[in-house]
C-alpha cells in the first residue's frame, strides 16, 4: 500500500483543457457521494472519503452539509475541512429514492460538466437514506471500493444488469430505451444489500424491481451468463440451478402487432432434494422453469406497457428491424403491442449433489 501511494504521490485533476497537479497529502480524495432531500428544497450531500493510516489500514470519514446545489454543498464541505476535496476520483453516487422519484437530471450534472468523471461511475438509488449507505461500517477498505466491488461482481454473476454513468446517460437521451439503476438498501449497521434496480422514465423514477425478479428480466433483457434460480420439480423437491446462460433474440409481427421475445437457455443443476434426478425429474425442472420464465416474464413486460417505460430497450430493437419507423409512431404503437416471450429450457445434471 505504502509503495501504491508513493508513485501517486502526484496525481492530476483535469480541469478543462489542461492538467492541475495535486500533491495527495493537500487533498481528500471523495470516491462515494450521497444526495438526499431536505426541507424547503435543499439537498443534503454526504461525503465519503478514504483515510489511510501509517499501519496500511483503511478507514472512511464522512462530511455532511446542506445547501441547495452540488457546488454549494461542495463549497460548504471545503470551508469544514483541512484539505481540499477533490471529486475527480468518485466511484459510486447514490441518491435517495425521493430525490430520483422528482427527476435526477439537476442533481447529476456536475458530472457531465467535470472532464475528469469516469464513464464507468456507478449511479445508485437508495431506497432509504444515502447518508445512512454511507455512514455505514462495512469492511476496513475504502467504501468506494467496496460498493464498486459488490455491484461490479453482482454485475459479473448476472444478479443486475450492467450499468453505469455511460449506459445510464445513453438511455435517458435515447427515444428507444430507458434507464436502470442498481438500487441499495442498509439493513444493518455492517450489512448494505443491492435489493433490486430501478425502472426509469428517462430521469424519473417509477418504481423498483425487487431482487426476487431480476433473473426473469434479465433473461428478457439481454444474454445471460453464469446465472443461478431455484426451481421444482413436479413434486415439489428442490432444484439448484447454475451456470445458468441464454441467448435472447427478438422477431416482430408487424400484422400482429406483436414482438416475440426468444430465450434459449441452458443451466447445469449443482443440489436437488429428491432421491434422485433421472430424466423424467429434469424435464419436469425444464417444465416448470420454462412457465416460470414465460410468465413473469411476460407480466414484467405487460407491467413496463402499463408504466410507458421501456427498460428492455425494444424500441431500439424494433428501429432496426422496420426502416422508415419514426419515434412518433413507436410511442403509439408501444403500448398497443402483444409482447410474448418464447422460452426453451435445456438442463443438465453436472455436478449435482443430491
Amino acid at each position: 500500500m505504502k509503495a501504491k501511494w508513493t508513485i501517486m504521490l502526484i496525481i492530476f485533476v483535469l480541469t478543462g483543457c489542461g492538467a492541475t497537479p495535486k500533491i495527495l497529502d493537500d487533498i481528500q480524495l471523495a470516491t462515494v457521494i450521497g444526495l438526499d432531500p431536505e426541507e424547503d428544497d435543499k439537498l443534503s450531500m454526504t461525503i465519503s472519503f478514504p483515510v489511510f493510516k501509517p499501519d496500511d489500514s483503511t478507514t472512511n470519514e464522512t462530511f455532511t452539509t446542506t445547501g441547495y446545489t452540488f457546488n454549494g454543498n461542495l463549497d460548504k464541505a471545503n470551508a469544514r475541512s483541512s484539505k481540499s476535496i477533490e471529486t475527480g476520483k468518485l466511484d459510486v453516487i447514490i441518491i435517495n429514492r425521493k430525490l430520483a422519484e422528482k427527476g435526477m437530471t439537476e442533481y447529476l450534472d456536475f458530472l457531465k460538466r467535470g472532464a475528469s468523471t469516469g464513464a464507468r461511475l456507478f449511479i445508485v438509488v437508495a431506497d432509504g437514506s444515502a447518508k445512512d449507505v454511507l455512514e455505514g461500517k462495512y469492511e476496513d477498505t475504502d467504501l468506494g471500493v467496496y460498493l464498486e466491488s459488490m455491484l461490479q461482481q453482482n454485475i459479473q454473476q448476472r444478479v443486475i444488469p450492467e450499468t453505469n454513468f455511460h449506459l445510464y446517460n445513453y438511455a435517458q437521451f435515447s427515444e428507444g430505451t430507458d434507464p436502470i439503476l442498481p438500487v441499495m438498501k442498509k439493513v444493518k449497521e455492517n450489512i448494505v444489500t443491492i435489493n433490486g434496480i430501478a425502472i426509469m422514465n428517462k430521469d424519473q423514477l417509477i418504481d423498483i424491481l425487487p431482487l426476487n425478479k431480476l433473473f426473469y428480466f434479465n433473461a428478457i433483457y439481454g444474454d445471460m451468463a453464469k446465472g443461478t434460480k431455484r426451481t421444482v420439480d413436479a413434486k415439489g423437491n428442490d432444484a439448484y440451478i447454475q451456470r445458468i446462460s441464454s441467448v435472447r433474440n427478438l422477431d416482430y409481427k408487424p400484422k400482429e402487432k406483436k414482438i416475440v421475445i426468444h430465450v434459449d437457455m441452458k443451466g447445469e443443476v449443482l443440489e436437488y432434494t429428491g432421491d434422485r434426478f433421472d430424466d423424467g425429474n429434469r424435464k419436469e425442472v425444464e417444465q416448470n422453469l420454462t412457465k416460470q420464465i414465460k410468465e413473469e416474464s411476460e407480466r414484467l413486460a405487460k407491467m413496463f406497457q402499463e408504466m410507458e417505460v421501456d427498460p428492455l430497450g425494444l424500441g431500439d430493437d424494433i428501429k432496426h428491424k422496420i426502416r422508415g419507423l419514426s419515434w412518433d409512431e413507436w410511442k403509439k404503437l408501444y403500448p398497443e403491442l402483444t409482447i410474448e416471450v418464447d422460452v426453451n429450457v435445456a438442463i443438465i445434471s453436472k455436478g449435482i449433489v443430491q
